[in-house]
C-alpha cells in the first residue's frame, strides 16, 4: 500500500525556526514590563497591510516605516526590523521531524512568511 501523503509543507516561524514577537518585545525592551508594553502597542502594527506587503516583498523596511501611522516610532520600528534576525534560531525538533520526513522520501516544502531581509540576515549569522 502505498502513502496516503507525498508532499509535507513546514511553516518557518514557531516550527523550524524559533519566533515568538512577545518575548522578542520583552528582551529588546529590557524587561517583562517594559517589553509587554512595547509588544501591546507593535502587534496592532501586525495587523495592518503594511506588514503583508512587507512580507510578500513588495515593499522596503524604509518604505514600510514611511507608511507607519503617526502612532509608531519609525526608529523603534526600524530597530526591531533590523534586529529581529538576533533572535532567530533552529528549533532542534522541528528539524529532526522534517529530516525525518525527508529520509523516508516525502517531498518537503517551506512555505513562509519570512521577511528576506531578515531570512537573509539570519541565514548569514
Amino acid at each position: 500500500m502505498g502513502k496516503l501523503y507525498k508532499n509535507i509543507i513546514f511553516d518557518m516561524g514557531g516550527v523550524l525556526v524559533n519566533w515568538n514577537p512577545k518575548e522578542y518585545c520583552k528582551k529588546v525592551f529590557l524587561g517583562q514590563e517594559e517589553g509587554l508594553k512595547k509588544f501591546e502597542v507593535w502587534k496592532n502594527f501586525f495587523d495592518t497591510g503594511i506588514l503583508n506587503d512587507l512580507e510578500r516583498g513588495l515593499i522596503s523596511r524604509q518604505e514600510a516605516a514611511k507608511r507607519l501611522p503617526e502612532q509608531y516610532d519609525k526608529k523603534e520600528f526600524m530597530f526591531l526590523l533590523n534586529n529581529v534576525h538576533k533572535d532567530l534560531y533552529p528549533l532542534e525538533d522541528g528539524l529532526k521531524i522534517f529530516d525525518m520526513v525527508k529520509k523516508q522520501n516525502y517531498n518537503t516544502y517551506i512555505l513562509s512568511n519570512f521577511q528576506e531581509d531578515t531570512f537573509n540576515e539570519a541565514k548569514h549569522q
